[in-house]
C-alpha cells in the first residue's frame, strides 16, 4: 500500500519503514540514544518523513527546522536545542551552522529492513520539541511527550475521522505544530499522505490543483 505520494514518487509503508530504520541505525550509530535530541533540517519531500521516523525509531527527540526560516533562527534553534545529531538534506549541508553535533546526510541514507534496537521508553518521554514564533520575545521550545502526541492522533483519527481510504495533503512547515497530524496520522491509520511541494503551498491555484488531481479528501 501507498504510505506518501509526492509528485511522481510513490513510496510504500514497506519502503518508509526500511527508509526510516536506515536513519535510526545511522543516528544511533552516530551516538545518539534514548533521549536525546536530533535535529531535522529536511527538503519538503518523502525524506522528509523517514527522517522523522528514523530519529523517533531511535528513541530520539526531534527538532523540526524549516529551511526557509532565516539563518538567524535556525542557528538560536540549535544553539538552544544542543541536538546530538542533525539530519539534513544533502543541499543544505554547506548552508549549516557549526556545533557540536554530528551531522548526516540525509539523502545519502540507505534503507534496512533490520528494525533498531528498541528502546526504553515511557509515554512521558518527550517526541518532539517545536519553537514558538517568538511574536513575544526569545523563541521558546515546547516539549512534546508521547502520550501528547499519540491522545492527539487517535483523538482525531475519530473524530473527524481518517480512515484507510483517505488522502490527506499535508501542507504545513514542520516547524508548525499542526504538521504533526499531517505526516502520522495517515500512517496511523493506513491512508496516504500526499506531500505539497514548496511551490505548491504558495500558490492557491497551484495547491487546488494538487487536490483535484491527487484525489484528496
Amino acid at each position: 500500500d501507498t504510505a506518501v505520494i509526492f509528485g511522481e514518487t510513490h513510496v510504500t509503508y514497506g519502503s518508509l519503514n526500511r527508509q526510516a530504520n536506515g536513519v535510526a541505525r545511522d543516528l544511533i550509530a552516530a551516538g545518539v540514544k534514548p533521549g536525546a535530541n536530533v535535529g531535522v533540517l529536511a527538503d519538503r519531500s518523502p525524506k522528509m518523513i523517514t527522517a522523522l521516523l528514523g530519529a523517533l525509531k531511535a528513541g530520539a527527540t526531534y527538532i523540526p527546522l524549516d529551511p526557509e526560516f532565516p539563518q538567524q533562527r535556525l542557528e538560536m534553534m540549535l544553539k538552544d536545542a544542543a541536538p546530538k545529531a542533525l539530519v539534513a538534506s544533502s543541499r543544505l549541508l554547506d548552508t549549516l551552522p557549526g556545533g557540536d553535533w554530528e551531522v548526516l546526510d540525509l539523502d545519502a541514507i540507505e534503507g534496512t529492513s533490520k528494525a533498531p534496537p528498541a528502546t526504553e521508553l515511557t509515554s512521558d518521554a518527550l517526541a518532539y520539541i517545536i519553537y514558538t514564533s517568538g511574536s513575544t520575545g526569545t523563541p521558546k521550545g515546547v516539549e512534546i511527550p508521547h502520550r501528547a502526541a499519540i491522545n492527539f492522533l487517535r483523538s482525531m483519527e475519530k473524530t473527524p475521522g481518517l480512515s484507510q481510504s483517505d488522502r490527506l495533503l499535508a501542507v504545513t512547515t514542520l516547524s508548525f505544530d499542526i504538521s504533526l497530524l499531517e505526516m502520522f496520522l495517515p500512517l496511523l491509520a493506513g491512508a496516504t499522505v500526499v506531500v505539497a511541494g514548496a511551490e505548491d503551498v504558495k500558490d492557491g491555484r497551484r495547491l487546488a490543483n494538487l487536490i483535484s488531481e491527487e484525489d484528496i479528501t
